[in-house]
């Protein structure tokens, strides 16, 4: 049959990561999580090397800048960033898991203390999004050239996080966090993991206005398509496929 009628997973992924993406840059309300700008930094380093992209996000993140604990993410945009870590503050932030992946932005600077290591390389007891962000953290230590103490294995570990991203994934229904492993794998350099299906599933939720919603959260991130499935989305889909959404 023509190509046209039956076109490929990689040009349905792309068509709606381009989709989702002008959906995210036209989002004019403020984004609650630095995250999404991290997104769009790493999309726009990797496919797209865009200067509007440049100033979107350094200009979104003025939303953040005055806030003790968002302000702290400057690090994913500029290595320069000096931020002194208050660990009092972060144990009341840790259902954003800001009390793991901050430690780990800047463990080329500071210490991490030996209960927040451990809490990071617990992969066999976390589960879900701890899981995601365990192994985020992981990777971030890794790419940061961190010295680790020697009981702690970052390659070992990171591969058993993404053994059970995958075991999850594949009895997973959609919300968030299905795009959140499939984005975070694809960032680890796991390619070799992902399902076509993983990326059917992500396009097939994808709504009319190019947004993606999440029906399981929805009491958290509201009724209506949000800014931080979309982000997700877009960066599976984007990695998946190897091309600038924007």
């Amino acid at each position: 049959m023509p190509d046209e009628q039956f076109p490929s997973i990689e040009k349905r992924a792309i068509t709606s990561a381009q989709q989702g993406g002008s959906w995210l840059i036209d989002y004019d309300k403020e984004f609650l999580d630095p995250g999404i700008l991290w997104v769009i930094k790493i999309l726009n380093d990797k496919y797209c090397k865009s200067s509007f992209l440049d100033d979107f996000y350094r200009v979104r993140f003025k939303e953040f800048e005055n806030h003790p604990v968002e302000s702290a993410y400057q690090r994913l945009f500029n290595d320069e960033i000096v931020y002194e870590i208050d660990y009092d503050l972060l144990e009341t932030r840790q259902i954003y898991f800001d009390d793991i992946i901050i430690p780990a932005l800047y463990c080329d600077l500071q210490t991490i203390p030996d209960n927040t290591l451990l809490k990071i390389f617990d992969i066999e007891n976390a589960s879900g999004y701890d899981l995601t962000h365990r192994y985020l953290a992981i990777l971030f230590l890794k790419n940061r050239g961190c010295f680790i103490k020697e009981k702690y294995n970052i390659d070992n570990s990171i591969l058993r996080a993404s053994q059970k991203i995958t075991e999850e994934g594949n009895e997973a229904t959609f919300d968030d966090l299905y795009p959140e492993r499939v984005a975070f794998l694809l960032y680890g350099g796991f390619r070799e993991i992902i399902e076509d299906n993983w990326i059917e599933t992500i396009i097939e939720n994808q709504e009319q206005s190019g947004g993606w919603r999440t029906l399981e959260y929805s009491e958290y991130f509201g009724q209506e398509e949000n800014p931080h499935t979309t982000a997700l989305s877009v960066w599976a889909l984007a990695e998946y496929v190897e091309e600038c959404p924007f």
